[in-house]
């Protein structure tokens, strides 16, 4: 092999381990991330607005007694009222706007959360609603326990109003 020959194969290798390298950081994209978001009574802090397909949220909950969740709820593209403003719609409304959640993170008092559906990760662009559905003073043993064995949707546990009615929402829109 001649000296010319060999030249051309290293460029061409290092040409590979360039595109390599490339297409590694293309296939990663900007959005991922992880984003610890903190769950508080009735509140959930450190949402940012926008973020990269890819993003993985975590959850911290600050409460001493509540139990919280987060709800991702991708809102379709063709949907331009606030989320405060679709969380005021009748339910069955609601339903017929939002799709199945795409990801649930349920976080004990004083605890991190622990994902129950998906794992957190922002799979698809566009809106999403962040909502706790959690009744208010429900017991968290109680409901932890009710959500091991529901099969179909959230657990019946006794409890006030969800948390949602006292503003525990936020919005992000992914990219």
């Amino acid at each position: 092999m001649t000296r010319k020959h060999t030249r051309s194969l290293i460029q061409l290798g290092l040409v590979g381990v360039v595109a390599g390298v490339l297409l590694v950081a293309a296939c990663r994209g900007p959005g991922t991330q992880t984003v610890e978001i903190t769950a508080s009574d009735y509140a959930f802090q450190n949402v940012p607005a926008t973020v990269g397909v890819g993003t993985k949220f975590t959850v911290v909950n600050r409460s001493a007694a509540e139990l919280h969740e987060v709800v991702a709820l991708r809102i379709p593209d063709s949907e331009t009222r606030p989320v405060a403003q679709l969380l005021q719609l009748p339910e069955a409304e609601q339903r017929t706007i939002v799709e199945e959640p795409s990801f649930v993170i349920i976080a004990p008092p004083n605890a991190d959360g622990m994902a129950v559906l998906g794992d957190g990760t922002f799979t698809e662009p566009g809106r999403y609603a962040l909502v706790c559905f959690i009744p208010t003073g429900a017991d968290p043993q109680a409901y932890m326990a009710a959500a091991q064995q529901s099969s179909e949707g959230p657990p019946q546990v006794p409890g006030g109003p969800p948390h949602v009615a006292h503003g525990m929402f936020a919005e992000v829109r992914v990219q």
